[in-house]
């Protein structure tokens, strides 16, 4: 159990400062410093405190922070201490890169240009063709050895370096023996083989150990005395250092070696050149999962969010090295920051970078909370798509059982506001038969706009969803109608109306950008027109899903997935505004999206309403099957693209 933390910790530590101060007691610069970190961010300090003991990242077991090389945060957690050794996981992959940065300083390597196969020669290797004779340094330090080599899942029997864990003797001739899957340099593939050859490669060069390298010019110079090497497959020189255990002090040490561009004591330890590569981005296009897709990769160094060609505002100059469980040393150059946190847990550790920002990062985006809404009827299935009768009286949305399961059925649901109130639902009277969804409540309340695979004629459902409608009649809705001039032969969501009547809907018919984009049928003379893309400004080649027109017409609020600037590969919320008769380019909602899918928005009264699979207590999504309906005022999503 996670050990309990008092929240107003923070408040004796204000206390204590000012009575030194009032007594007159000699302040340090360092002492200083710390008060004004503290009372500039006291209040996401004690949040943050507050999340770590409620473990919503997991077991943390150390936070430091440095900043203009003064230690002025330092808390342990759960019986971790100052003195405590923490096996850092893949984080050893950015020591290996600063090993490799120093064997170019001291003249044991040329330069990353170096083909890797010089350094073997001795060694049997097989599969050697021209792909791999091309393998150069750089290739390893980017992970793009171009190596047929598999590491996830981790109980898959093709799990190439689970393999490799098995066996004793020589990796290096084993790794560089396996087969070339594509040209070095051409195809991201993150693993533990291209550390190891890189350790190889300075022990090749130096004629030194890996581990005796490593004392003499990175840990003697840092004073970092405490430290421990895995032993497996007969210790480090053999393992290629795979796993390298140091206090959260002694981290902090190697991020404030790359914050001071290689220098330490006045000492040139690491090229500056070298600090800059290991920060840039070379690596945009990595795996496309929920964990790593934003995130760029450097000289075995993250960076985030990741730059792109197509969107260079989305690069950053902060960077970390990053190891499994959540062992993060994360260097901020703006704020000459340098953070390290610990902890462990497989699924949340993956997230705890957004622990710094959103707590211990003197500045940070607007972040807005979203509140649940109408939380008696949330379940731990999926709700989705919220629309609401102008009186407030109705609540319709659309359910199913899970979020990430294909070619499930949907149903919509109603709602009854009592006295403040939600009863409890009901399937609409016009659906449950077939698949159902994206319902929409029109301004005026007098129409249902939905999705279905009802069949159009006959009893067969339709592969491809199309929208219908129900009208009000007696108070009732009526049967659902179909219109043909809006729907094609592919499949249409998201219906949703301004108070002209317009019709806005994404769809995968042929003539978009994307797999999926907005389109608009304008009614004019009560008649729907031919639907009309609404042009690259709103559409990407990514994929373009449900969204609501305000009922104005003035903006569109909608979901995008894929895109460079989203959170995650998963859907983010953009909006665009339409101005001088036309669509401006839409703006990533940076400070509402989430580590998950935020979806489905609806507008109403002033208010957004949209679904989210985020965790309820924080910003996270982790693989979070329950999908929930949120809020929050209009006002204050569009002040963040104001902004």
């Amino acid at each position: 159990m996670a050990t309990k933390i008092n929240i107003y910790s923070l408040k004796a530590v204000f206390m204590a400062s000012l009575v030194a101060i009032i007594l007159g007691c000699n302040t340090t610069k360092t002492e200083n410093n710390k008060l004004n970190y503290l009372n500039q961010n006291k209040a996401r300090l004690n949040d943050g405190l507050k999340a770590i003991s409620d473990s919503t990242y997991g077991t943390i077991h150390s936070v430091l922070i440095m900043q203009n090389n003064e230690l002025i945060f330092e808390k342990y957690f759960n019986g971790w201490t100052k003195d405590s050794l923490h096996m850092m996981q893949s984080a050893t992959k950015s020591v290996i890169a600063t090993l490799m940065g120093i064997a170019i300083q001291e003249g044991y390597i040329q330069d990353v240009n170096q083909k890797v196969l010089s350094f073997y020669e001795h060694k049997p290797i097989e599969n050697i063709n021209t792909w791999k004779e091309d393998m150069t340094i750089e290739d390893l330090l980017t992970q793009q050895h171009g190596l047929k080599w598999q590491e996830a899942p981790w109980n898959s029997p093709d799990n190439t370096w689970r393999k490799l864990l098995a066996t004793q003797g020589d990796w290096y001739t084993s790794i560089l023996s396996t087969p070339m899957e594509c040209e070095p340099g051409t195809l991201f593939n993150y693993s533990n083989a291209a550390p190891v050859l890189t350790s190889g490669i300075i022990q090749e060069a130096s004629k030194m150990s890996i581990d005796s390298f490593a004392k003499r010019y990175l840990f003697k110079p840092l004073e970092i005395n405490s430290y421990r090497f895995w032993q497996g497959n007969d210790g480090p020189k053999n393992n290629g250092l795979a796993l390298l255990f140091l206090t959260s002090r002694d981290m902090l040490k190697i991020g404030q070696l790359y914050l001071n561009n290689g220098r330490w004591n006045n000492k040139q330890i690491l090229p500056t050149t070298w600090t800059k590569k290991a920060a840039k981005t070379p690596i945009t296009e990595n795996h496309r999962d929920n964990r790593f897709y934003r995130f760029g990769y450097g000289y075995f160094w993250w960076n985030t969010p990741k730059a792109s060609g197509n969107n260079p505002e989305t690069n950053s100059d902060i960077y970390l090295a990053r190891g499994d469980g959540g062992q993060y040393i994360i260097i901020d150059p703006k704020h000459k920051i340098v953070a390290v946190i610990t902890a462990w847990d497989l699924q949340k550790g993956n997230y705890i970078f957004n622990l710094y920002t959103r707590y211990f990062q003197p500045e940070i985006h607007d972040v807005i909370t979203p509140k649940l809404f109408a939380e008696s009827i949330l379940s731990t299935h999926v709700e989705i798509s919220a629309t609401l009768t102008p009186n407030n009286r109705e609540l319709y949305f659309a359910k199913k059982d899970s979020f990430y399961a294909n070619n499930q059925k949907s149903t919509i649901y109603k709602s009854i506001n009592i006295n403040g109130n939600w009863s409890k639902p009901q399937i609409a009277s016009f659906s449950g038969s077939y698949s159902d969804s994206s319902p929409f409540v029109t301004p005026n309340g007098k129409r249902i706009y939905f999705t279905s695979n009802r069949p159009i004629s006959g009893d067969t459902e339709k592969q491809d969803r199309d929208i219908w409608y129900v009208e009000k009649e007696n108070n009732t809705w009526g049967a659902p109608k179909y219109l043909s001039i809006y729907n094609s032969e592919k499949s249409e969501y998201s219906p949703t109306l301004d108070k002209y009547g317009n019709l806005y809907f994404s769809s995968y018919r042929e003539g978009g950008l994307g797999s999926g984009d907005i389109w608009v049928s304008y009614l004019e003379n009560n008649t729907y027109q031919t639907p009309i893309n609404l042009g690259s400004n709103i559409n990407t080649n990514t994929g373009e899903w449900g969204g609501c027109i305000s009922p104005n017409g003035d903006f569109f609020i909608y979901e995008a997935s894929g895109r460079d600037q989203n959170i995650t590969h998963d859907g983010d919320l953009y909006i665009s505004y339409f101005k001088n008769n036309k669509w401006s380019k839409s703006q990533h909602l940076n400070a509402l999206n989430s580590g998950g899918s935020d979806l489905s928005p609806k507008i109403h009264n002033n208010m957004l309403y949209f679904a989210s699979n985020r965790h309820s207590n924080f910003q996270i999504e982790m693989n979070n099957n329950n999908v929930d309906l949120y809020t929050i005022p209009l006002d204050s999503v569009m002040a963040l693209d104001k902004n």
